[in-house]
């Protein structure tokens, strides 16, 4: 099968780190040098770490790229620089330990979405989340940031359902393109974003773009487009009914957070204008032949993760609609093709 692009993303998290546990392991790196590939050892960061933003905390893992040497065998400056996030960077966990002031960081993401088999459960489950990238700190002036824009093609919008009842709100089912594992390579997955109601009528029914001075009609299903969207963490059940009992209620949370991914603007779709445009759009032939893919690679997972005897992917370890742009540094009545 021809290679295919991947959607791109790109994001940026701007918070106070609120945990870190990173740490220095030892590794083997495939080293290519004048032709010739061998196996080096060298050090790479491991671990995990949160940052508490305005919209929630949310948690991340060491990049993948975070080895010591690069793939040519010279220094890489990715390293150093999260050895300096390790040694110098200060969590409010530490602070409540040791004193001092956490760090205020500002942490590039990339989305990130796949499927895993969980052995708890013994179902396909899929995920979705941001792979971090580069991590530097910022003053305490800087706003809280969870802005995210996201490519992909729609497969669906349709209204979110509450009780039988519309809420206002639209849910887009956005298509990435991205890898299964060796034996299956690229697939297509399948994620639902969030409309919120200010914009919902906009992006199904069209606005008036007021820099490039024209009517830009609404999201329809195949449009390969690039969502602005923002990150936040939303409380689930918790409700309580009042009971009697001895003495006063126990001060404990109660339900579970969730991530959502909210849409708050978005840029014109690339089939709008397909000749200038016609290296990124994805045909409907080549999404659903990747989403055929996506489907042997999850029916494979199963039998996977019996005979590696673990539980998961190897996946796991970022003019237009609305009225501002993302802070990032660098049911609808039209047809549906993918229904």
């Amino acid at each position: 099968m021809q290679e295919i692009r991947q959607t791109e993303s790109n994001g940026t998290i701007i918070g106070v780190l609120s945990e870190m546990d990173l740490k220095i392991e030892e590794t083997e790196v495939e080293v290519v040098s004048n032709g010739n590939t061998s196996k080096k050892k060298c050090n790479h960061v491991v671990g995990a770490f949160s940052i508490e933003t305005d919209n929630g905390t949310f948690k991340f893992f060491a990049p993948r790229f975070a080895n010591e040497l690069k793939k040519d065998g010279t220094k890489n400056k990715s390293y150093d620089s999260w050895v300096t996030v390790i040694n110098e960077y200060t969590s409010k966990m530490d602070v409540a330990k040791n004193g001092g002031e956490a760090s205020r960081v500002k942490l590039s993401v990339g989305f990130n979405s796949y499927d895993r088999f969980d052995d708890k459960t013994n179902n396909v489950v899929h995920n979705c989340g941001f792979t971090s990238g580069f991590m530097s700190r910022v003053s305490e002036e800087v706003e809280s940031s969870t802005d995210v824009q996201i490519e992909g093609v729609i497969k669906n919008i349709r209204p979110e359902m509450k009780d039988d009842e519309e809420t206002g709100r639209l849910l887009v089912d956005i298509i990435t393109v991205g890898y299964g594992d060796k034996e299956v390579g690229q697939i297509a997955n399948v994620d639902t974003f969030v409309v919120e109601e200010d914009i919902a009528d906009a992006f199904v029914n069209g606005y008036f773009d007021e820099i490039l001075g024209e009517n830009i009609r609404g999201y329809q299903a195949g449009d390969t487009c690039v969502l602005n969207c923002e990150v936040k963490m939303t409380h689930v059940g918790g409700d309580t009914k009042p009971s009697g009992g001895l003495g006063r209620k126990a001060k404990v949370k109660t339900g579970y957070d969730k991530m959502e991914i909210i849409v708050f603007g978005g840029e014109k779709p690339y089939n709008l204008d397909e000749e200038a445009n016609k290296d990124k759009i994805y045909s409907v032939e080549t999404v659903k032949g990747l989403l055929n893919e996506r489907q042997i690679y999850i029916d494979s997972l199963p039998s996977k993760a019996k005979a590696k005897g673990n539980s998961g992917s190897s996946a796991k370890t970022s003019g237009g609609l609305g009225n501002r742009k993302p802070n990032v540094d660098v049911g609808n009545a039209q047809e549906n093709p993918f229904l």
